[in-house]
């Protein structure tokens, strides 16, 4: 448990003190996303605008812009459980920033990309990608008008948002680019399917029932008034027993559309009216509700509803007000429309992309999210938050006045506040303990010549977690801590040694002490510079004492002593050959080998008489050309260390050489 007691200063220099000022008055909270954002998850992406998943549960993330900040023309990408980019996935899906408007997953992960695009050089308003992201070859569509628009909406995950791109279960899809239509699950058109289409038609959303009726929203005319909310067959006619014969506002187009378990709709969209932005319930039939009334206002639309599973409802879009609120972007309505004030995930933020809900209640958030990645994913609501993991502290800069330090969350529940702990040792924290707040950096000017250990720990109501520990001197150098030395392979030469600093100050040099005895150096002194590690060769059957010594210009410090003797090297064995092989005049030898030898093959003509050639060979094998007809008598020796093993056994060879590997009997 830390202490909070009041730091103990009357030992240090006064100039802790005003770290400790500094630390306190500018640690100030900051708005975060409360306890709802799962550090876990880090997509480095921006400018999303649609979402869908795979049945394997990666993501699919449509209209990106940037990776890790960097432009690119790529709109569509698959996200990783962590949230980086799946490197597997390569969508040729290209074009400008609102290319990609729309993307969804058939029950094959067959990835369909709504929008106005070009693969491979042509202009598309409709593709279809198999699962790694490429091209699906037999999905070839027809798709008349400008652009297929907005977003999307899949069977695979629940995902809200204006729809243009629904695949339903049967395969067969949707598309709408202002009037709704049908396609065969090839791209083929539909031809039993009635097109939802006419002048001044704007669909804006549509979702497929349990018993195949489709409900559409937007702004188009139907029975001599505008209408927002119509019913339809499952082969496009209209649905006559469901009518909204009440418009939610004048001039209202509808955007986005969820339905209850039980039939009940939820409608919201945009609507000119100073009223603002009404979110209606409607009966199975079509009746409006009275018992649920919400109203945002803001400067253009609701784009998202996604239902929760206890009935209440995300609201997302462009406002800065529910039901007289102050709240921005993104909110929750219960069953009846009011406000939950206790779900506050984000401060002046417009999502206008899309929302996804796992099955396990974890929430995908797309779209304009502040200056941050574009894609966040949220902890379920019913679940009360895990500790937090371990925060990763950095030094920024501790060189010069002010110093500066920064820290990111760990993996696991978000903290609700941090703190920073400094101490004068290793693991204390007597120079002060400084409430954070939310904030994730500190500036403050630190005394010289007094080294300072930093660590910062994060809580919420169900624990806590440190970060690892920062240790820095400013305004001078204190001597490195004694380096660390290992032997990686002592007992035949080349000898190697590795070593390497610990915390502390970074020594500038390292030099090599060796000794014929411990704490000697007798055999030598070795400037190293920077070097972590050296192979050589060592004295042969005498003990060897060898440690490091890293110095800076604060002083130096000598690391642990290692003592070895290298083995005398051994005589290899005998090779043994085989029989030879070749085709006419090229002679194949192959024999065994052993570790770290070199061979020579030598020719008689007579077994133990005078050597007439000697070849050098590196492997185990060689085939010799152009061999002189004749009779010989081969054998290979093996060379390692200087030493040179007996002769193998001997092979009699006859060139020129026959179609087969044959030998004549030796001698």
């Amino acid at each position: 448990m830390v202490s909070t007691a009041q730091p103990r200063l009357s030992h240090f220099h006064g100039g802790i003190l005003v770290f400790a000022l500094l630390c306190l008055q500018l640690a100030r909270p900051s708005v975060a996303w409360a306890q709802f954002v799962d550090p876990s998850f880090a997509a480095p992406i921006q400018g999303a605008s649609a979402l869908a998943m795979q049945p394997d549960g990666r993501l699919i993330v449509g209209g990106v812009t940037a990776i890790n900040g960097t432009n690119v023309t790529t709109r569509v990408v698959r996200l990783l459980a962590s949230g980086a980019v799946d490197p597997t996935f390569n969508a040729p899906v290209t074009g400008g920033t609102f290319a990609v408007s729309s993307v969804a997953v058939d029950g094959a992960g067959r990835v369909l990309v709504g929008g106005s695009f070009t693969v491979a050089g042509v202009g598309l308003r409709l593709a279809r990608l198999l699962p790694d992201g490429t091209i699906d070859p037999t999905f070839t569509p027809v798709v008349p008008g400008p652009r297929v628009t907005h977003d999307l909406a899949a069977s695979a995950v629940q995902v809200s948002g204006p729809s243009s791109v629904v695949v339903q279960p049967d395969g067969r899809i949707l598309y709408f680019d202002f009037s709704l239509r049908r396609l065969n699950a090839d791209g083929t058109n539909d031809p039993t399917f009635t097109a939802f289409a006419g002048t001044n038609v704007s669909v804006r959303t549509a979702r497929v029932l349990a018993d195949g009726r489709i409900l559409v929203g937007g702004s188009f005319p139907l029975n001599g008034s505008t209408r927002n909310l119509a019913r339809l067959m499952s082969d496009g006619t209209l649905d006559p027993t469901f009518d909204v014969t009440t418009p939610l506002t004048p001039l209202s187009t509808i955007a986005t559309i969820a339905v209850r378990p039980d039939g009940r709709i939820l409608a919201a969209g945009g609507f000119i009216s100073s009223l603002g932005y009404p979110i209606r319930q409607f009966s199975a039939d079509g009746v409006l509700d009275p018992t649920f009334n919400a109203v945002a206002i803001g400067s253009s639309t609701i784009d998202q509803l996604l239902l929760e599973p206890d009935g209440s409802v995300l609201v997302a879009g462009w406002f800065d007000r529910i039901n007289g609120q102050s709240i921005s972007g993104i909110a929750r309505l219960d069953a009846v429309g009011t406000l939950d004030s206790t779900f506050v995930p984000y401060p002046s933020v417009a999502v206008s992309a899309a929302l996804a809900r796992l099955d396990d209640g974890r929430i995908y958030v797309a779209g304009q999210l502040g200056s941050g990645p574009s894609v966040v994913r949220l902890f379920p609501s019913a679940i009360t938050p895990t500790p937090p993991g371990p925060p990763t502290l950095t030094a920024a800069q501790v060189v010069s006045n002010p110093v500066r330090f920064t820290w990111t969350p760990g993996v696991g529940a978000p903290p609700a506040s941090y703190e920073l702990q400094v101490g004068s040792v290793p693991g204390a924290s007597d120079v002060g303990i400084f409430p954070m707040g939310l904030a994730t950096a500190i500036e403050a000017a630190a005394p010289p010549m007094v080294r300072l250990y930093l660590r910062v720990m994060a809580r919420n109501a169900q624990g806590s977690a440190v970060s690892n520990e920062v240790t820095f001197i400013l305004g001078g150098v204190s001597a490195p801590n004694p380096p660390v030395l290992t032997a990686t392979q002592v007992t035949v030469n080349p000898i190697t040694l590795s070593w390497g600093a610990v915390r502390g100050p970074s020594p500038q040099s390292y030099t090599l002490v060796a000794g014929s005895a411990s704490g000697q150096s007798d055999l030598g002194v070795f400037p190293m510079g920077l070097a972590t590690s050296i192979t050589a060769n060592a004295p042969v059957g005498l003990p060897v004492f060898v440690r490091m010594i890293g110095a800076n210009t604060g002083g130096s410090a000598a690391s642990n002593e290692i003592t070895f003797t290298v083995s005398p090297p051994q005589m290899p064995p005998a090779p043994v050959l085989q029989p030879a092989g070749g085709t006419g005049n090229t002679v194949t030898l192959s024999w065994s080998g052993s570790p770290g030898s070199t061979y020579i093959v030598i020719a008689r003509l007579v077994a133990g008489g005078p050597i007439i050639a000697s070849l050098p060979v590196a492997a185990t094998s060689t085939s010799v050309p152009n061999v002189p007809n004749g009779t010989y008598v081969v054998s290979v020796v093996a060379v390692r260390a200087g030493l040179t093993s007996p002769e193998s056994n001997s092979m009699p060879v006859v060139v020129p050489r026959s179609s087969g590997p044959r030998s004549r009997p030796g001698q």
